[in-house]
């Protein structure tokens, strides 16, 4: 099972909560996913506390994308065997309003 998404926003507080809230869809559509949650917000917070705080003008960018491998083992009981994620995130230019 894989997943994808990009969420933009005005700050790293802000960056987390959506992306909190866009893998919570992930898990409502693909709930073999719950077993990586946790990975997968820590790796975006520390990426996001490395991440300097938008300056005048700038939001956050960030790409998110994964995969686990499962299967079912003795008495059809759920098993993760593999696991990846990637995270880009970076500051952007907000468009200027004209």
């Amino acid at each position: 099972m894989s997943y994808s998404f990009s969420v933009m926003a005005n700050s790293k507080a802000e960056v987390r909560a959506l992306v909190e809230k866009k893998f919570d869809e992930v898990v409502q559509s693909q709930p073999t996913h719950a077993a990586d949650r946790s990975a997968m917000l820590e790796t975006v917070e520390a990426f996001t506390n490395i991440l300097r705080e938008p300056g005048e003008g700038e939001g956050i960018s960030v790409s998110v994308s994964g995969s686990l491998s499962w299967q079912y083992g003795q008495e059809n009981v759920f098993s993760a065997v593999g696991f990846n994620v990637g995270v880009g995130i970076a500051p952007i230019q907000k468009p200027s309003s004209t």
